[in-house]
């Protein structure tokens, strides 16, 4: 008895201490409720707009060409729905009726788009080097007419894949003469035929036969979480962009060669989220069953009173999650909010507000009406700067998870420059000024219950850092290399800081108009390089930065390929290279890396090969760690 009075008494404040840690958590994550009402606004009815509207036709002109300054023929640059297509010097010209944003199609291209705002315009695009591709596809009868070929080329030098796709002739042979040199993943499909995928690199003229087999019969049904059969939708598997359309009674059918594949089914709609499967087709299975259950949510609008015409567009994020799990999927739209929630009691978060939703609820309010903000106008050289703008609370203590998490803002400025941003709670806020030539942060803004006034954000004045970026191999200038500047002491309000593209010829970047402080001045190629910069009164600083003088590969002594399974591995290794010492192996499959403790493939998840092989190619090594695979267990591999 003396024994077992203690033991419960412990046992007693145990439970107490659990019941009142559940109940902090409840009281940190229940959404508020609703003070507005949750009715629905009447949707105001707007019309698609352009970025500016020109008088009369304007002119646009350029060139295509290689990063080795070849020109290229045939490349068409989109703008809004003109058609503008270089010729054998690679110059392109036209008219345009109205503003757009123009942009090479098909190819993997910097810049990736450029705003042409009503006036006579020069602009230069700059393109992954051309490999002339020739593909034939042979079904069991022989060559195979109308089937479908598609290209997908990845480049270390350029951030977005080239995406082309033709059809045979009746030769069941296409021609792609823009085809762009890089990691090629070459497919080809045709009703009733198996999808054929083809993994390699692309490095010229190149000539692939690809062969489709009857394959396995993959068929199921599509449901959504009530039960329904789904009517309308697609499935489709990896490597592929035909789809297989789900039918009225619910159910899809594809072909797949033996091998392991991912489905994807979707919905084609806000309320139903799309699902995968992992599936392995045996050889000698003529037919496999898999159904899929997707889940289906309500949609909620969504409303920001206080804030312009009550829309939430300038909140991020916006979410709508479980009344006792505090994150989810961000919202769509703007005008209103659209949100997919689910069944049950709900909240919307967002913008540190909360409201709880019921059953049956169509509309819900976040309420800002009571809270300050901030105003300004932004020039550079003595006129208006187009440019967006960003807003970020620095949190006193943790993090809000009745609101969402995050408390920020973003929008673009109005065309003379000005900007204001309402529906701030009181407290620091980080604001940042940004555009495609870089990004500006501002001194920390205190925000009370009012509107401040920040007068006039002159870029051209304050701090000027010259950035001059030099190819560590041939000592010749660097383009289209991100780069950035932190300014100490901002924690982890603003983590990018200044920053932005060298020029494609010169290799220099211009940050201009920075606050006083110390920078941190580095290429992404190179984040462990830092150069230290003090700016102070406005001083002038010039850096150079250098490009790893060998990639990561050429430094550590080993080679990487991909194989028949699309896994890229290691194939080959010096046994004496930096490599072999930290303990990699030929055969080891890599799965990704981290730089200096960041994981690079939680930037790119889609693309996780692509991201490994950058960094394997654009880095000396610095504070790199492989994770790979070898006979089922998971390794680390400091470099």
């Amino acid at each position: 008895m003396t024994t077992s009075r203690p033991v419960a008494i412990a046992a007693i404040g145990l439970v107490l201490l659990l019941c009142g840690l559940v109940g902090l958590y409840l009281g940190a994550v229940r959404p508020d409720e609703p003070t507005l009402g949750n009715e629905k606004k009447e949707r105001p009815v707007t019309e698609r707009t352009t970025l500016a509207t020109s008088a009369g036709a304007f002119t646009i002109a350029g060139r295509i060409l290689t990063s080795e300054d070849d020109p290229v023929e045939g490349v068409v640059v989109g703008c809004n729905d003109d058609r503008l297509v270089s010729g054998p010097d690679g110059r392109f010209r036209g008219e345009v009726e109205r503003s757009c944003m123009a942009h090479v199609r098909n190819l993997a291209a910097m810049p990736l788009n450029h705003i042409v705002e009503g006036e006579n315009e020069e602009v230069d695009f700059v393109v992954a080097p051309v490999c002339p591709l020739t593909v034939k596809v042979l079904g069991p009868d022989g060559p195979l007419a109308d089937a479908t070929v598609s290209v997908r080329v990845f480049s270390t030098e350029f951030p977005r894949p080239a995406y082309q796709q033709e059809t045979t002739d009746a030769d069941g042979q296409v021609e792609m003469p823009l085809a762009q040199c890089g990691r090629l993943t070459l497919s080809a499909e045709a009703d009733g035929l198996a999808l054929s995928v083809l993994h390699t690199e692309l490095e010229g003229s190149a000539h692939h036969t690809m062969t489709l087999v009857r394959g396995t019969r993959v068929h199921g049904t599509v449901r959504s979480s009530d039960g329904e059969l789904l009517d309308g939708g697609s499935v489709r598997a990896t490597y592929t962009q035909a789809k297989a359309p789900i039918g009225p009674d619910g159910t899809y059918e594809l072909r797949l060669a033996p091998g392991d594949w991912r489905l994807y089914a979707s919905g084609h709609a806000l309320d139903i989220l799309d699902a995968s499967r992992d599936v392995t087709v045996l050889a000698g299975i003529p037919e496999l069953q898999v159904d899929f259950t997707l889940m289906r949510y309500r949609l909620v609008d969504v409303y920001c009173a206080g804030l312009p015409e009550d829309s939430c567009k300038t909140v991020f994020p916006v979410m709508c999650t479980s009344s006792l799990v505090p994150v989810a999927e961000p919202c769509r739209g703007a005008e209103p909010t659209v949100c997919a929630c689910p069944t049950g009691e709900a909240a919307i978060r967002g913008g540190g507000r909360s409201v709880s939703v019921e059953t049956g609820d169509e509309a819900a309010w976040l309420d800002f009406t009571a809270t300050g903000g901030v105003r300004g106008r932004v020039e550079r050289d003595d006129a208006p700067f187009r440019c967006s703008y960003g807003a970020l609370r620095i949190p006193d203590v943790g993090m809000d998870l009745i609101g969402g998490g995050l408390h920020a803002r973003s929008g673009r400025c109005e065309e003379d420059g000005t900007f204001e941003i309402l529906g701030l709670d009181p407290g620091r806020w980080a604001v940042e000024i940004y555009s495609r030539d870089g990004r500006w942060p501002q001194d920390d803004v205190l925000v009370q219950a009012d509107v401040q006034d920040l007068g006039t954000i002159d870029l051209s004045d304050g701090g000027r850092i010259t950035v001059e970026v030099v190819d560590g191999l041939t000592g010749e200038p660097a383009g289209w290399e991100p780069i950035a500047a932190n300014r100490r002491g901002r924690g982890s309000a603003n983590p990018i800081g200044a920053g932005g593209m060298s020029d494609p010829d010169a290799g220099v970047l211009e940050l201009t108009g920075l606050q006083d402080g110390t920078y941190d001045v580095f290429c992404a190629s190179q984040p462990l390089d830092r150069h230290v910069v003090h700016v102070t009164d406005g001083s002038h600083h010039t850096v150079q930065l250098t490009t790893g003088e060998g990639s990561l590969l050429d430094e550590q002594g080993f080679a990487v390929a991909t194989d028949e399974s699309g896994d890229l591995v290691v194939s080959e290794l010096d046994p004496d290279g930096g490599a072999a010492d930290a303990g990699l192996a030929s055969g080891d499959i890599l799965l990704g890396v981290t730089v200096a403790g960041i994981d690079v493939l939680s930037w790119a998840p889609s693309f996780s090969d692509e991201a490994t092989r950058w960094v394997l190619e654009n880095t000396d090594g610095s504070g790199v760690v492989l994770v790979v695979e070898r006979e089922d267990a998971l390794l680390d591999i400091p470099l």
